[in-house]
């Protein structure tokens, strides 16, 4: 029988070594629509799987085997941050729709050595990596009232969302939509 991923709707990624498979002369997965397994042998990408079922290892394959599940369905964060203005300090909500486009590119440049990542985990990558050059930088440029206005607010969001995009990209995560807001204490 092929392992199923079974994980909560804030795991976006989790790694499972090869004696962690059922199975005892193979190992096999089943991914579902919208999740990738990314297969490392000795350290290193071998493929990247999608949806069926797949054997990942044989009773005498003696390589060390991780298998790593991929979400790659459409997932939220949304938070509550400060903001330093040109005047002042405002707190907005920020709503970020992002889904994972590139299995291989998120492990190696987003979860890196972690053995699970949940949208938690990105939230603190984007608020220290992509935060202070993309929207830090740009809000201290604004009065603390400009965000009470709805067309500055408009081209804030634009701004921030093209480089957003960008360094997400680099992440192997498609940015869906960007919403940022006053929020509501």
């Amino acid at each position: 029988m092929a392992m199923v991923w079974k994980r909560t709707k804030n795991v976006l990624a989790q790694k499972f070594r090869k004696y962690m498979i059922p199975g005892v002369f193979t190992k096999k997965i089943f991914l579902s629509e919208n999740e990738f397994a990314v297969v490392e042998v000795n350290g290193n990408v071998y493929e990247v799987l999608e949806k069926g079922e797949h054997v990942v290892a044989a009773m005498l394959d003696f390589r060390d085997i991780v298998v790593i599940f991929v979400d790659g369905g459409e997932k939220i964060i949304e938070n509550n941050t400060s903001l330093r203005t040109r005047d002042n300090k405002v707190m907005i909500r920020l709503t970020i729709r992002f889904r994972i486009r590139d299995a291989k590119k998120f492990v190696r440049h987003a979860m890196g050595t972690m053995l699970m990542y949940e949208t938690g985990d990105l939230w603190n990558k984007m608020y220290s990596e992509a935060f202070p050059a993309v929207l830090f930088s740009k809000a201290v440029l604004l009065a603390s009232a400009d965000f009470q206005k709805s067309d500055v607010i408009k081209n804030f969001v634009a701004s921030v969302r093209k480089e957003l995009e960008s360094i997400m990209k680099g992440w192997g995560i498609e940015l869906v939509s960007l919403s940022i807001e006053p929020a509501k204490l």
